[in-house]
């Protein structure tokens, strides 16, 4: 709408009760915050105290609100609000756009763009008057065709924080308390009692005793042993021996024949046998071990002297009866106990004050948006039914109206969060406070009540109780001082009497044992003597007797060894002496026969070649009818077999 020429947007709020007084809020949505104190929440982002409905701001007693997140919505173009030939107006949806020379000036300048035709554009005249004028060159490609519509998406949010300021609540609390004393106090008394006691004790006296005795012994033993001896023994052979060899052997060779003038070279291997006899003598020493068992019995006496000390030990039990008085006078301090009960109640009011803190974050859609700023709304026909279009400045306007609706109600829930938090918080400390008072109050009071008849019964019972207590002690301690006493001396004269006869007792059995058990050592230390005389007797004989066994074994070993190993070395010598001869003689026959066989196969291999070559010099033995005579060769060709 125009008024007074210029252009003033379309009221968004209509109902009162939308109208907020967000002063600090909205600037800082549109970036024109001034002197305006930010603080840091807890993400770090910048927001803002902004101003509670109805309050002053830099008061201290209004409550604080503190913008934690804003979202806003998101606006998308679409297509074109209009079609081609139309240009879209905030009353009448699409109308036609205006000719050359129509006048345009009702118009705000944001939408002369689209006003006048295609080929013409909106501008202001010298008569200050706007009006649709042919475009020129570069400037008709700048002019715009359409206003695009705008969609909404997303949703607009608000996250508030508000701090209330402190409430003070006033709460009364009545406490009875009902206080147990457990009262103690020292208290004197004195009291003498004589006694007398019979003690009756038995006692046990263990004693030990030692004594040494001396004794000998002659022993004669008798013993077999058996012994095993390892001899070594060496023995010379001398041994004569004949050894024939036979030996075979091949061998090549070449020969050259000449027959007729025609040489044949033949190359033949052939074989030859040889046969020698051959006589050595040799000497051989060998070496040989064995073992071997001797059995010896020997005969020995020997005398044995031994000590030895015994220590013996002997129980002996006495009883004794006596009798003893005693008086014994007892002081005492005792504690006096007692328990002591009593009630009491109080009343007591105290007043405590608590801020209060809640948080809200509230939302509003796209469609929620335009349903609340329905009067922006333009709606017109079409061909697909009724819908609704905004251009940008009318969508901005809503997602602005939605945002400050969001922060409206996120900041009134919060409130009430926060007011409701702190009146809890308060009701609750004063009521804690006032119980806690009253409590102690009517604690103290109990307390000294209590404190009160505990000390009446002291007075009245302590003096008789601890007398009572002094003389009973008094009269225990006595009969145990005459107890112990009698006892002491019963004791004394037991422990001699059977100390005494322990001793007695200890002394014979100790004689007696040391007397048998230095006979039984002597007796044991002549028959160890004579058995290790006998044993030593019994296996030098075994020893002497097993080495001489040992010895003519392993002599007769060696010499057996010796004659083996020279009959050996004496067939090898003979081998030996005539295998090199008998070698030669092989070779030198193998290669006379290699010789002769060659020769004679090269004599017929050159015949027949010189027989041939003569009948192929006849006449006619070619099929010619005249033929030269064949001049002489030179030098006969050598031919050569091939093995």
């Amino acid at each position: 709408t125009f008024r007074g020429g210029s252009w003033q947007p379309p009221a968004l709020l209509s109902a009162p009760n939308e109208v907020m007084a967000l002063s600090a809020l909205l600037l800082f949505l549109h970036g024109q915050v001034a002197d305006s104190k930010f603080r840091l929440a807890s993400g770090g982002h910048p927001t803002l105290p902004i101003e509670p409905f109805g309050h002053a701001l830099n008061s201290s007693a209004a409550p604080i609100f503190q913008v934690l997140e804003l979202q806003k919505l998101s606006l998308t173009l679409g297509d074109c609000l209009c079609k081609p030939g139309e240009f879209w107006h905030w009353e009448r949806s699409c109308i036609a756009q205006f000719g050359v020379g129509r006048d345009c000036s009702a118009f705000p300048a944001e939408y002369f763009p689209y006003v006048c035709k295609e080929g013409s554009v909106c501008k202001v005249g010298k008569d200050d008057k706007a009006s649709c004028t042919p475009c020129e060159g570069a400037e008709c490609k700048k002019v715009p065709r359409c206003l695009k519509e705008v969609k909404l998406e997303g949703k607009a949010c608000a996250n508030i924080e508000v701090e209330t300021p402190a409430t003070a609540v006033r709460a009364t609390a009545t406490k009875t308390v009902t206080e147990q004393l457990n009262f103690r106090k020292p208290v004197n008394a004195t009291a003498t009692e004589k006694a007398t006691e019979v003690a009756v004790v038995t006692k046990d006296a263990s004693a030990n005793r030692t004594f040494q005795a001396t004794a000998r012994s002659q022993v004669r033993e008798k013993s077999a042993a058996s012994a095993t001896a390892s001899a070594k023994a060496s023995a010379t052979s001398v041994q004569s021996e004949d050894s024939t060899v036979r030996e075979t052997f091949r061998s090549q060779a070449k020969a050259v024949e000449e027959v007729n003038g025609v040489q044949a070279t033949v190359q033949k291997e052939a074989e030859g046998a040889a046969v020698g006899t051959g006589y050595a003598v040799a000497t051989s020493t060998a070496t040989a071990q064995r073992q071997a068992k001797g059995r010896g019995i020997g005969v020995a006496e020997a005398h044995g002297l031994a000590d030895h000390k015994a220590t013996a030990s002997a129980n002996r039990s006495y009883t004794a009866v006596e009798d003893a008085t005693v008086e014994h006078t007892a002081r005492i301090q005792l504690e006096y106990e007692t328990n002591a009960s009593e009630s009491s109640e109080a009343t007591r009011t105290s007043v405590s004050s608590a801020h209060g803190r809640g948080q809200s974050q509230r939302c509003i859609s796209g469609p929620e948006a335009m349903k609340d700023a329905e009067p922006l709304l333009t709606v017109f026909a079409s061909s697909q039914g009724v819908r609704e279009k905004m251009d940008f400045k009318v969508a901005s306007e809503v997602a602005a109206f939605a945002l400050e609706k969001a922060v409206e109600q996120a900041a009134l829930e919060a409130l009430d969060k926060a007011t409701l938090q702190g009146l809890k918080t308060a009701q609750k400390a004063a009521a804690a406070e006032a119980s806690k008072s009253a409590f102690q109050a009517a604690e103290q009071s109990a307390q000294e009540g209590a404190l009160q008849e505990a000390l009446a019964k002291y007075k009245k019972e302590a003096k008789d109780w601890a007398a009572k207590i002094a003389a009973d002690q008094a009269k225990s301690q006595a009969k145990t001082l005459a107890k112990e006493a009698a006892a002491k001396e019963a004791a004394e004269i037991a422990q001699t009497k059977a100390l005494t006869e322990a001793t007695q007792a200890a002394e014979a059995d100790a004689r007696k044992q040391a007397e048998e058990v230095a006979q039984s050592k002597a007796d044991a230390e002549a028959r160890k003597k004579a058995l290790q005389a006998a044993k030593k007797q019994a296996a030098e004989y075994a020893a002497d007797k097993a080495a001489e066994e040992a010895r003519d074994s392993a002599l007769k070993a060696a010499k057996a060894k010796a004659d083996e190993r020279a009959s050996e070395k004496a067939e090898a010598k003979a081998r030996l002496k005539v295998a090199r001869k008998v070698s030669q003689e092989a070779a030198e026959e193998a290669k006379a026969n290699a010789a002769e066989e060659a020769k004679r196969e090269a004599a017929q291999q050159a015949e027949s070649v010189a027989e041939q070559m003569s009948k192929m010099t006849q006449p006619g033995a070619l099929g010619a009818k005249d033929t030269e005579p064949i001049p002489e060769p030179t030098a006969a060709p050598a031919l050569r077999k091939q093995s």
